[in-house]
């Protein structure tokens, strides 16, 4: 059994992974705990970043594209990293922006309320407003720094009931001054409907 940021992976007859609890590191960090980060890679997998060129992955697979391919190997890194110095590193942003679209003909609105940013992930806490459960889903929100550079997602977590959604990515720097925040809509493979570059909005960050 191995865990890793987020999930334990179980081998067994079916490997699969399950979440940790949101009581638990990373999403909790005791100060006094020192964490120990192992990490280990056998194989990488390259793969070419069709979207910069095309407007689909079927688009792409017509020109016989995207180009990929694996190397193998047997790396590993392994350090510590004390809890208080996780806390350290980690900064909190209140904000009161918001988001208008127009999500087939029906004025809707994300309210940005908190940015979070941990040497591991950044995580944005919204409220939306007139959007139904079947768009909600298709909903995403795209974030470039300051250089213009995308930052990987890392999921997205709804509450339906609450109407609140969390907006999870990597984080790729140790510096942010600006973010530009780009919604849009997603078909069922994934691929981006509609992209709602007009409403983008900006976040100044002081860190």
């Amino acid at each position: 059994m191995e865990q890793g940021i987020n999930a334990i992976e179980n081998e067994s007859e079916e490997s699969f992974y399950e979440e940790i609890n949101k009581d638990k590191f990373p999403y909790v960090v005791d100060e006094n705990k020192t964490y120990n980060f192992e990490i280990k890679i056998k194989k990488l997998h390259l793969a070419e970043n069709y979207k910069q060129y095309y407007d689909s992955y079927e688009d792409a697979k017509k020109d016989g594209r995207p180009h990929a391919g694996v190397i193998r190997g047997n790396w590993e890194v392994n350090f510590d990293i004390k809890g208080s110095e996780l806390i350290d590193m980690s900064k909190s942003y209140k904000f009161n922006k918001s988001i208008d679209l127009n999500i087939n003909d029906k004025n809707s609105k994300i309210e940005i309320e908190e940015l979070k940013v941990s040497p591991i992930y950044m995580t944005i806490n919204c409220k939306y407003y007139g959007i139904d459960k079947e768009n909600i889903d298709s909903l995403e929100l795209k974030i470039l720094d300051q250089e213009n550079k995308e930052l990987p997602s890392y999921g997205i977590g709804y509450d339906v009931d609450k109407g609140e959604i969390q907006f999870r990515y990597k984080n790729t720097s140790s510096k942010y001054e600006e973010l530009t925040l780009i919604p849009y809509m997603v078909d069922d493979e994934g691929n981006t409907e509609i992209l709602f570059e007009d409403d983008a909005i900006k976040l100044d960050i002081n860190n």
